[in-house]
């Protein structure tokens, strides 16, 4: 599959050198988008924990931006992108069984949504009407 002539201006240090004794990173710049780099392998079985902040200063952005999920999320981003060149939003394309579930899934929130309007009140944030939304999502929701 051809390249495409593109420049892709990436805000990582390069994992790899111009020589094959050179021990420091350079810094990629201007470079024809690569192929899409190899993704780093996911610890098994996956331990999750509540969502929090964990950067909150440059030296925790730099560390992140070095570490494997870094570079797994840039990867991602740069399949979608190749996937997507040369394609139309009109063209037609395979829709796998899990994104039919997915988008009749959110068609059917969206109904929810028009069919619990906003209601009229002074309270300054959030409107009393999500409550019923969210509890209509509850009640219709699948459990395993």
């Amino acid at each position: 599959m051809a390249q495409p002539n593109s420049t892709f201006r990436s805000p990582f240090p390069s994992t790899r050198s111009t020589s094959p004794s050179a021990t420091t990173p350079v810094m990629a710049t201007d470079i024809v988008v690569p192929a899409m780099p190899a993704l780093f392998p996911l610890p098994l079985p996956p331990h999750f924990r509540r969502a929090s902040k964990h950067i909150t200063s440059e030296t925790d952005l730099n560390h992140f931006l070095a570490s494997p999920s870094a570079h797994s999320f840039i990867a991602f981003l740069m399949a979608l992108g190749q996937a997507a060149t040369g394609k139309k939003i009109s063209d037609p394309c395979h829709e796998g069984s899990c994104v039919t579930a997915l988008r009749m899934m959110l068609a059917t929130l969206t109904t929810w949504v028009d069919e619990t309007p906003p209601l009229q009140q002074s309270l300054r944030y959030g409107n009393p009407a999500y409550r019923d939304w969210a509890a209509k999502v509850v009640a219709n929701a699948e459990r395993p």
